[in-house]
């Protein structure tokens, strides 16, 4: 495949990151959060750069950059000191995407974005992400969800056992007609 014109075929996460392409799992547990890391430091573990000098981490930079995640996506907790897993589940999804949304990234891959988190998690959530693709970046969501679907895209494409089998606008298109293009690949 090719990204901006140049060949893309990245064999580890850190050849994604180095191109700007990031991506959010489906299970932020299993795939993004180590237990007993605090927000600071599950929010910029990826740009370990950023917060070193001379490859040692700066504890002050790594603080700023998790504060910044808290107040930009409004992440619910006392400090960046706090445990990522005592946050809720609306919380450290915000955490999740906060970290990789601090740049603005050429491809940002979410991956049922929305699941497990709370209403207001979720428009917020919504919303960075269209302020990101309104910035120029592709925003790429996979979800199950119609609603989801419905609240964050604008194009929407269906995809089953790797064929294309259904690409629209969502202007061009209802929630009708989404629905039965999804019940014809299931």
């Amino acid at each position: 495949m090719t990204l901006q014109g140049a060949p893309f075929s990245p064999k580890a996460p850190a050849d994604a990151i180095a191109r700007e392409v990031y991506m959010v799992p489906e299970d932020r547990v299993a795939g993004t959060l180590i237990k007993d890391w605090t927000v600071a430091m599950i929010a910029t573990f990826p740009f370990l750069r950023d917060v070193s000098k001379a490859s040692v981490l700066n504890p002050q930079a790594e603080s700023r950059l998790g504060r910044a995640v808290i107040d930009e996506f409004g992440v619910v907790a006392q400090s960046e000191a706090d445990p990522v897993m005592s946050l809720s589940g609306g919380n450290q999804q915000k955490v999740v995407v906060g970290r990789w949304l601090r740049k603005q990234p050429t491809v940002m891959v979410l991956n049922e974005p929305f699941q497990g988190v709370d209403v207001g998690a979720r428009h917020d959530l919504a919303e960075k992400a269209r302020d990101v693709a309104a910035a120029g970046s592709a925003v790429v969501v996979m979800s199950t969800d119609l609603e989801e679907i419905m609240e964050i895209s604008d194009r929407v494409v269906v995809l089953a056992d790797g064929n294309l089998r259904y690409d629209a606008y969502l202007s061009e298109t209802s929630r009708d007609e989404l629905l039965q293009r999804l019940s014809e690949v299931e």
